[in-house]
This record gives C-alpha cells, structure tokens and sequence, in this order.
C-alpha cells in the first residue's frame, strides 16, 4: 500500500510541474507579445526616441537643489541665472511658434483658400470716424489686418480687399486707440460678396444654370468652390429674401382681382401609401400686373389646392 501511495505522489508532482512549466511558457509568450504590442504601438503613434520631459516646477525644484549644493561665487551665479533665463526664453518662443505653425496649417472653416495668383484689386482703406480731413492729428499705431471679398469680373474674379488702420490723437497720447468697425458683407466670416451671390442667384434661376455648372465654369476662371459653401451661401440668400416673400404675399394677396393658373404634381399620402395628385396654383394681382410687367418685374405666389401656404421658401420669382 506505501508503495502505490509514493507512486501515486510521485506522479502528482510529475503532472505539477509538467504544468507548471506549460503556464510558465504560456505566461513568457504571452508577456513577450503584449511587449511586442506594445513597442510597435510606441513606434507607430508617438516619438521613437526616449526622452524625459521636466515640468517648470520640476525644473525650479532642480535649480534650487543644484544652488544650494554647489558653491558658486557671484560671478558664476549671475552666469547660470543668465543661461537659465535664455533658456526659459527659448522654450516660450519655441512654445509660441509651434502654436502659430499649428494654426498657419489650419485649412479654416472648411472652405478652400482664395488663391494667391489671383488678381487683387486697389486696396481700400476704411477709416474710423473723425480720422479724414484731420490726418495730422493722428498717428498710425497699426496698419490692421487685410480682409478679403471674392468680386465677379467679366472675365474672371478679383478679389476686393479691405484694411481697419488703428490710430490715435497726437496731442493726446493716453486716449483710445480707434479703428473703423469691422466691414461685414451679407455674410459674417464669409468672403461672398454681394456681387458674387446676384450672380449665382440669377444665373440659377434666370439663365437656368445648376449650381454644379456654375461651379464648374468658376473653376475655369481660376476660382474652385465647395459644393457645399455654395448650398450654404443659396440657404442664406433664401432666409435673407424670406421678409420680401412676406411683404409681396401681403400685398398681391391684399388685390380685390387675382389670376391663377395651378399645375398637378403627386405628393405622398401616408394613409394610402401611395402618392395621389395635388394642383400647385400660381397667382398673380391683376390690378397691379400691367404696372409691375413695365418693370420686368413679376409677383407670383404658389400655393397647395387646399389652400395652404406652401413650406418651400425656395421656389418663388422675384
């Protein structure tokens, strides 16, 4: 029986340690990937090299200890004070132009810069109130910062740029300094001139030009624009335009004669699940048409058949 008893044991501890060196293995190989994990994602997503970088504080902490331990005399003092001043200077101007590199890269707010070899016109300068006539008595502390707007030529496109001097009274040194308020076109941080949106306004709906060819044509004379700026730029002259529908609906249908002329179009009926027929009517004041057709002008109002101002703000001629 002791004999079947140290087999038995001698056996277990075979089986334990065959175990054990199979977890240990298992444990070693599963150590040396995530290692090997680990290198490569260090290699791929940061630095190779391996440095350590000291906080301000840290750094102050290491100039006290190293000035409290070693003796210097005055002039060896006054020298490392110089080189550690230097070097603080150097790390805030190298701080300040990564930050200004970082933002020359920015692309903005998505839209595509205007080109550099594009014709430029006359600069002109916008002077804050009180400055012409009186030019002696001030003096130019700033020559400002040069917007500029995208103007439609005949042939191609010139960009209009527009520069806020700062200046201030010479006889009184201590006053405010003035600048001319900020010029905004019909857009705010948008170089869309008003020029520039007629164009694409008229050529969409009196020449029956799509955005895309109009897009595609600018793109020949040198200008290249989104997409989607130029959508941006047709919902904004829509939503500027909506108080003009108001006033015309107003006052066309305020007329005591109304002309319509309707055009069925299928609209989609959840309840049926299928599209049936609907009638878009067209007015027209007549007391006012023979007026407002001398001008080249015509008002024209669409509404659903059951009478229902229409919800598309975009489909009407001015």
């Amino acid at each position: 029986m002791q004999k079947y008893q140290l087999a038995a044991k001698e056996a277990h501890e075979s089986l334990t340690d065959e175990i054990k060196d199979k977890l240990a293995k298992v444990e070693a190989k599963s150590k040396s990937k995530t290692e090997q994990i680990a290198s490569l994602v260090r290699m791929i997503f940061t630095q190779k090299r391996e440095r350590v970088v000291f906080s301000k504080e840290e750094r102050d902490t290491i100039y006290d200890k190293v000035m409290a331990s070693v003796e210097f005399t005055d002039e060896e003092k006054k020298r490392y004070r110089e080189c550690r001043e230097f070097c603080e200077e150097y790390r805030k101007r190298k701080a300040i132009k990564k930050l200004l590199d970082s933002q020359k890269g920015q692309k903005g707010h998505g839209r595509n810069p205007i080109p550099e070899d594009m014709p430029r016109l006359e600069e002109k300068v916008l002077w804050p109130e009180g400055y012409i006539g009186h030019e002696d008595e001030y003096v130019i502390v700033y020559k400002g910062k040069v917007q500029e707007f995208i103007v439609p030529a005949k042939v191609r496109y010139f960009v209009l740029p527009y520069r806020r001097p700062v200046v201030r009274r010479k006889d009184d040194p201590m006053q405010n300094l003035l600048q001319s308020p900020c010029y905004e076109d019909v857009f705010w941080k948008s170089y869309a001139s008003a020029e520039l949106l007629a164009q694409l306004e008229c050529n969409k709906y009196v020449l029956h030009q799509p955005f895309n060819r109009q897009i595609k044509k600018m793109k020949q004379d040198g200008l290249i624009l989104a997409p989607s700026t130029v959508d941006d730029w047709h919902q904004g002259v829509c939503d500027k335009i909506e108080p003009l529908y108001n006033l015309q609906m107003d006052r066309v249908m305020s007329s005591l004669l109304l002309g319509a002329d309707g055009s069925p179009f299928p609209i989609l009926d959840c309840e049926k699940h299928k599209t049936v027929n609907h009638y878009l009517i067209q007015y027209r004041s007549v007391a006012t048409g023979i007026q407002i057709l001398r001008l080249r002008i015509s008002i024209i109002l669409f509404f659903l058949s059951s009478g229902k101002m229409r919800n598309n703000k975009n489909e009407f001629n001015i």
